[in-house]
């Protein structure tokens, strides 16, 4: 006989709307030809001395009976805000280091690496006019390292 057990528990609701389930079957076959129902031989080895020497010998014991296994299982779970904000917290870190360890991969170790390079970020030239003569930025640099 097989007697499960399931506990599936929702702690918001509280302790007392968490009842298990019961269910009940039958494990052998009750049209067994031999012996239905649960039977089990097992033996037991000895040595015994017999007109001066050594035997062995066994006691062959046959069980039987009804046999009860209990199965029993189940989750619960309550929500709380503290693991959930955890939780997104560590998984907006992990997106953040991903894109880090991709652009670390792809402009370090793959053959087209120039070309990424080159569209990811932008590069100037010092003849540009951001650094020309008349440029406001670089007389803004000049003036605040006279002072």
């Amino acid at each position: 006989m097989a007697i499960d057990i399931v506990w599936n528990c929702n702690l918001d609701l509280g302790e007392d709307e968490c009842n298990p389930e019961y269910s009940f079957r039958r494990v052998d076959d009750p049209n067994a030809a031999i012996s239905p129902g649960f039977n089990f031989r097992y033996a037991q080895y000895y040595e015994k001395t017999v007109d001066g020497r050594q035997v062995q010998a066994r006691n062959l014991t046959k069980s039987y009976g009804i046999l009860f296994t209990v199965n029993v299982r189940g989750q619960a779970g309550k929500f709380n805000a503290v693991p959930l904000l955890i939780n997104l917290g560590s998984g907006l870190a992990l997106l953040g280091a991903a894109t880090i360890l991709c652009d670390f991969i792809t402009l370090h170790f793959l053959s087209k690496r120039q070309i990424y390079n080159e569209k990811k970020y932008e590069h100037l030239d010092v003849e540009d006019d951001l650094f020309s003569d008349d440029s406001p930025l670089l007389s803004t640099i000049q003036s605040s390292s006279k002072k």
